[in-house]
């Protein structure tokens, strides 16, 4: 189960809110520029919050997307930016910011 999160490019410069419990996956996509080497890279510093490539969503309707899948193992409030660069190069043409609340479980137990 999912939280699909399209993000624009007039949305790039603010930041995606997400509250999730614990080892929920977050799917966030970000627009990716045609140039060649443009990339999303994630800084996120030490979280426990694991960030995994899903090569799955790659162009929809000729425009590219990188997709990211977030799952946080621990509660706490996180911030991961996405900075878009060339490769190796340094220089960042582009950021976003996303802010995950990440919850322990609210589920009762079954009798």
């Amino acid at each position: 189960m999912f939280a699909l999160f399209y993000i624009f490019w007039g949305d790039l410069m603010g930041a995606s809110k997400f509250l999730r419990n614990i080892g929920q996956p977050c799917l966030v996509e970000l627009p990716t520029p045609t140039g060649v080497g443009f990339n999303w890279f994630v800084e996120s510093g030490s979280t426990p919050v694991r960030v995994t490539p899903d090569i799955s969503v790659q162009h929809l309707l000729r425009k590219r997307r990188q997709a990211f899948v977030l799952v946080a193992c621990e509660p706490g409030d996180y911030e991961l930016r996405f900075v878009l660069r060339r490769g190796l190069r340094p220089e960042v043409c582009d950021h976003h910011r996303v802010l995950l609340q990440v919850r322990k479980s609210c589920l009762r137990a079954v009798h």
